[in-house]
């Protein structure tokens, strides 16, 4: 499922979620838990992330996955995670490299 389908069906089930993705930036309000903001940055094939919990990090593609730059946690884990946390429900996410 893309992230934004599995926002969407969380929008859909648990009240106070609000799920903005424009210009590839995807806003995801939680309610009283805060605001994540995931970022493609396409010409250096990243991805950005900001959230109330884990605070800003960057992601590249390595090995089937977005790791984390820094210590190479696993994007998907973190933000299923942060995201059941927040909100009692569950979201499963796929993605592939951007720009591939």
């Amino acid at each position: 499922m893309a992230l934004q389908d599995g926002f969407d069906l969380l929008d859909e089930s648990i009240p106070g979620i609000d799920c903005v993705f424009a210009s590839g930036v995807l806003n995801v309000t939680l309610g009283k838990a805060g605001t994540w903001v995931i970022n493609k940055q396409t010409p250096n094939k990243q991805i950005w992330w900001s959230s109330p919990v884990s605070g800003p990090l960057r992601f590249e593609w390595v090995e089937g996955e977005w790791r984390g730059t820094r210590d190479g946690v696993i994007l998907r884990e973190l933000l299923e995670e942060e995201v059941e946390d927040a909100t009692g429900g569950k979201i499963e996410v796929e993605w592939d490299e951007i720009g591939s």
